[in-house]
């Protein structure tokens, strides 16, 4: 079953661990509102397991205010990089985490993609890793080569 998270963070549709009457739907919610805060620290170990691959890429980390105050990061294309400050139509690649100890409960422990069928976005791609769980939100592509980097990276 999928259910639509409301959440800044979650922006597109997560696998329901309450609709499958595993937690409760209020725990649900706890794990995504205390499990996203922004974590300076780990933004920057991101940044640097992700630098090898945004440079082949081409990818720039967007700056500004709608991404500054917001958990997780954001990349653009170089070209782009000037004028994006997390607007949705020049991110090419957004990499949220959630670090609450139960979040594995939510996100499980498979890796996996969900498509945004009928909607604007590229799909997110779900991955965990030493109890982070990562949503990336780009693409399948992008998401398992992001993952794989975070994972020999981190």
């Amino acid at each position: 079953m999928k259910k639509s998270c409301v959440a800044a963070v979650l922006l597109c549709t997560a696998f329901s661990a309450a609709a499958a009457g595993k937690i409760s739907e209020r725990k649900e919610m706890e794990i995504i509102a205390l499990g996203s805060k922004k974590n300076v620290r780990l933004e920057q170990q991101i940044k640097r397991a992700l630098a090898p691959l945004a440079k082949s890429r081409g990818w720039a980390v967007q700056r500004g205010f709608n991404v500054d105050n917001e958990a997780g990061v954001h990349y653009s294309m170089k070209r782009d990089a000037a004028e994006c400050d997390g607007a949705n139509y020049c991110t090419v690649m957004r990499v949220f985490y959630n670090t609450h100890p139960e979040c594995r409960k939510l996100y499980g422990n498979k890796t996996y993609f969900d498509k945004n069928e009928g909607g604007s976005s590229l799909g997110a791609y779900y991955t965990t890793h030493k109890n982070i769980c990562y949503q990336l939100a780009g693409g399948r592509k992008d998401g398992e080569a992001v993952a794989k980097a975070l994972k020999s990276g981190m």
